[in-house]
Parts: structure tokens; C-alpha cells; sequence
């Protein structure tokens, strides 16, 4: 028989295409360039003993969702060639779109009882990431031996599954999302025999062919009967939501048994959307910002829900929104800046606690799911609170979200028991303006105002509780320009300066 060398290309190549909804350029496809030899012979291809591996999408994710990749194979017409002792999978993703999650293995290795699976999520360059698999039948010397052969008997053919999350960007709504099979060493993306006589290697794609395996070193044969398939993920168009806030699917919309529905979400999860979840999910963006399940979702509803807003048409498209905030953790009483009107708030503590609501006129649920305590604060009526809000006394913090009354969520800033100098607020300003501060202990606090040439022109001294403190500064008769504020803390030491804007 004739043998053949090849050497393995690969190339950056970066393909486009124009998002017509969101008028985005999106990343439909990409290689990359490297080179290097495959010093084993390889056998010309086979036509009867092909092997397919792709990847199988199994739901439609909006951007911020999680969506799960099938990585399967399909059986050679040629039994010789459907029984492996091992195998190396590479994956490359854009990290600009997408994010790892995590991969469990598939139901085919697990009935066929494999032994060993791993894999390694790692950056390739600033763009891609690589996703690299490993698998092994045997690795152990006892007396029950997997089956080699994944093609006898009644078993599935997934080999791995895959999640992934979907980047927060709203321009990748209504488009494809690529995950590519990619050759980055000589024994990336091969099959080893039952035997380890032979790797079964890649046919089709840029790379020219096959690459010399290094999984095993025995291996004396290679055979490009691989065929790979990428995948372009789907993903969900905002307008395939026919009703926003008709999260019981009954076709009527912004009533108050959705509303039920919603608010137990944010205590329970997805558990409770029990009549067609991807529907009732996708109903939940009513706010019509491309993303789903959100604290701003909620408040928005309720805005609808009380008159103070009207829903939007399913065909509207917003960007999403956010405003910076902060939440302080002051003696196990969390808080948030003053200037924030909080309308919900979820918090998850680590371990079986029971909060205290500190907030007025607001709703408090919670609950506690074996490993977290989920807290959900919010009002149906529209309220909305500042300040202290929750009482946790010395419970870990494991994640805090907040939207505003206007339905916008809240980038928040977790400062725990750590003196805080907020920037003042308006600024630049003409008369007056407030300067935040907050201070974990009770402690003798200094406030100090100055000019640029370092002279005091208004002071602030006092003892304080612990907690968060506003002080109003006056500047109506002083010149315009750059002024100086600096807090001066016992508990801990600490100095902290900033500057001001007086404009006239």
C-alpha cells in the first residue's frame, strides 16, 4: 500500500457576518496559523469506515443564558474502527462571546463504564479559548474492564456534554456563535485503537489531514477517518417572544398570578416555571432589553403591574442599563449609598441564615436551599428604599443584585467593613453638594475641606456609630475651582482624599 506524509496547517482566518437586527458585526468563523510536521506514514482514506463527530445544541439561549453542547459520535460502517482505548478532543471558542462553564461526561462513556475523563479550559491567545477533553477506558488493574466497543448494544452517543453562557451583549441576539474543532498539537482531536495499533485521525478540514499521536507512542498506524462538524450556536431573536409578562402563558399579560410566578423565581429558581420553560422564560423580558430573568425585569412588571409604566410592544428592542452603586457590609447590616432608590434586591448568604428585614414599607422572603440562604426584597406596590435594608449578623455574602425604582439594574460595588469615601454628589456643583461616608466601628471621624493652596475653608469632627453618613457641604461663597475633601478614620487608621468642582 502506498504511504503518504502530510504536514498539518492551520491559519487565522476570522469570517463575519452583519447582525440585521442589531446592525453588530458578529464572528461566524476562525482558525488558526501554525505549522508542524507529521513524521508517521498515513494510510490513504478509507470510503467506508468514516467516523462523525459534531456537536449538538439543545436550547436557544438569549444573551447571559447558559446553553448545553452535545459532543457525539457516530458510528464507522467498518466494526474495526469502532472501538477506541482513548481519545484527546480540542474545542476553540471567542471569549468575547461566549464563556466556559464546565463538562461532565456523556452517557456513552458512562454506559460503557470509562474510567478516566478530564478536561482543561485554557486561554490560547486574548481572543480564543481552548477547550481540551481526555478520555481513557482502562486505567485501573482490577477485574471489571470497560467496553471498548461504543457501538454494541442499545447505548447513547454522547461522549461529553458541554456549558457554555452566552456573553452579556445584546448584540448576539438573533445570531450564530461558533465552537470549532481545532488541531493545536500533533495529538489533539485523535482516537486511539482498542489495541493502541492505530490513531484514528482527522480528514476534513484546513489542517491537511492528520498529525502523529503522542497519546500513545506504539502506534504504528494512522487513519484520517475523522470527520469533524462545528457548530454555530442559535441564538434566541427578541421578537420570537410573542407576549412579554405573560409568565403563566394564559395570553394575559402583567396580571397578578405572573407576577406570583416571577417573584418566586427569585426565591425558588427555575423550578417554578412548570409549564414550558424556555417560553416562560423568554416572557420574562419585559423590559425588552434582550435579557432574561432579571431584577430589573421584575421592577419594570411591577412599574407595568401598578400603572407607572406601559409594557413594550414584542417587537422593541432596548440596551440594557445600569448605574453604579455600592452596598456596605457595616456590622452584619448591609446598606446601600444614599442616592440609590432600591426597588428589589436579592441576596445569597452562604449557609442556613435568618435575615432581618432593616427596610421599610418592602416585602422580605427567604429561603434556604441546603448549601445557601436565597433573600429576595422587593414590593409589589411599587416602594422603594435607601439605606440600611438587611440585618445578617456574620453570615458570608455570596452574591448581592439591585435594580432601581426605574427598573435599572444596579452595578454594585461590595465594600465589607472597610471605611468608604463616596465621591460627592452633584459634581461639579454651584452652592452645595453631599459627600458620603461610612465607617465599619463607632469611632471620632475628621472631615476636612481645602483649596488648592491647602488652606481649611470647612471642617466636619464628630463621633459616629457605625454605619453610613451624609455631610452637605456649603461652598455659596466660596471662589470656583478644584477643592479637596479628606476623611480622616481611628478604627481603622485611615486617610482618604478626594476632589471636588465648584463651578459658578
Amino acid at each position: 500500500m502506498t504511504k503518504i506524509f502530510k504536514f498539518c496547517i492551520e491559519y487565522y482566518r476570522l469570517e463575519f457576518k452583519l447582525n440585521t437586527l442589531t446592525k453588530h458585526l458578529i464572528i461566524i468563523s476562525l482558525l488558526t496559523a501554525v505549522f508542524f510536521s507529521c513524521d508517521k506514514p498515513i494510510e490513504p482514506e478509507m470510503k467506508n469506515g468514516q467516523i462523525k463527530l459534531n456537536l449538538q445544541q439543545t436550547s436557544i439561549p438569549s444573551p447571559s443564558e447558559h446553553v448545553q453542547l452535545e459532543l457525539t459520535i457516530n458510528n464507522s460502517e467498518n466494526e474495526v474502527y469502532n472501538s477506541y482505548s482513548q481519545f484527546r478532543i480540542s474545542l476553540v471558542y471567542a471569549t468575547s462571546i461566549l464563556s466556559f462553564h464546565s463538562a461532565r461526561i456523556g452517557a456513552l462513556l458512562d454506559d460503557c463504564k470509562w474510567e478516566y475523563f478530564t478536561y482543561r479550559n485554557y486561554s490560547y491567545d486574548s481572543r480564543f479559548n481552548v477547550i481540551q477533553i481526555d478520555a481513557i477506558a482502562d486505567v485501573s488493574s482490577n477485574s471489571n474492564h470497560p467496553t471498548n466497543n461504543f457501538f454494541t448494544g442499545d447505548k447513547s452517543n454522547i461522549l461529553a456534554t458541554l456549558d457554555f453562557i452566552v456573553t452579556d451583549d445584546t448584540s448576539l441576539n438573533c445570531t450564530t456563535l461558533p465552537v470549532s474543532f481545532h488541531i493545536f498539537e500533533c495529538d489533539f482531536n485523535q482516537f486511539i485503537s482498542a489495541d493502541n495499533s492505530k490513531a484514528f485521525t482527522l480528514n476534513n478540514g484546513y489542517f491537511g489531514g492528520s498529525c502523529e499521536s503522542v497519546l500513545d507512542t506504539t502506534v504504528a498506524q494512522l487513519l484520517p477517518i475523522l470527520t469533524f462538524e462545528d457548530i454555530y450556536i442559535e441564538t434566541r431573536c427578541p421578537d420570537s417572544i410573542d407576549t412579554r409578562g405573560d409568565i403563566n402563558l394564559n395570553e394575559i399579560v402583567f396580571e397578578i398570578a405572573d407576577a406570583l410566578i416571577f417573584e418566586n423565581y427569585f426565591v425558588y429558581g427555575d423550578s417554578v416555571f412548570t409549564i414550558d420553560l424556555p417560553k416562560q422564560i423568554d416572557a420574562s423580558d419585559v423590559n425588552a432589553d434582550g435579557l432574561t430573568l432579571t431584577l430589573a425585569d421584575f421592577v419594570y412588571f411591577v412599574r407595568v403591574l401598578t400603572g407607572d409604566a406601559n409594557p413594550y410592544p414584542s417587537d422593541y428592542i432596548n440596551s440594557p442599563e445600569y448605574i453604579n452603586g455600592a452596598c456596605y457590609n457595616l456590622n452584619g447590616t448591609l446598606t446601600t449609598n444614599e442616592n440609590l432608590d432600591i426597588a428589589a434586591a436579592r441576596v445569597i448568604l452562604a449557609g442556613n441564615v435568618t435575615p432581618v428585614l432593616a427596610a421599610s414599607n418592602m416585602t422580605m422572603r427567604h429561603y434556604y436551599n441546603g448549601s445557601e440562604t436565597i433573600v429576595f426584597i422587593y414590593s409589589l406596590d411599587g416602594n422603594h428604599f435607601t439605606g440600611s435594608f438587611l440585618d445578617i449578623g456574620s453570615a458570608s455574602i455570596v452574591t448581592i443584585e439591585m435594580a432601581n425604582d426605574l427598573g435599572v439594574q444596579v452595578d454594585l460595588t461590595q465594600e465589607l467593613m472597610i471605611v468608604i469615601l463616596e465621591q460627592n454628589y452633584p459634581n461639579p456643583f454651584t452652592t452645595t453638594t453631599t459627600i458620603e461616608f461610612a465607617v465599619p466601628v463607632a469611632q471620632s471621624i475628621s472631615l476636612k475641606i481645602y483649596n488648592v493652596t491647602n488652606e481649611e475653608v470647612d471642617s466636619f469632627e464628630s463621633y459616629v456609630e457605625a454605619g453610613l453618613f451624609s455631610y452637605e457641604f456649603d461652598a455659596t461663597d466660596l471662589d470656583a475651582g478644584v477643592y479637596f475633601y479628606k476623611l480622616t478614620t481611628e478604627n481603622p487608621p485611615q486617610t482618604i482624599t478626594k476632589q471636588m468642582l465648584v463651578v459658578k
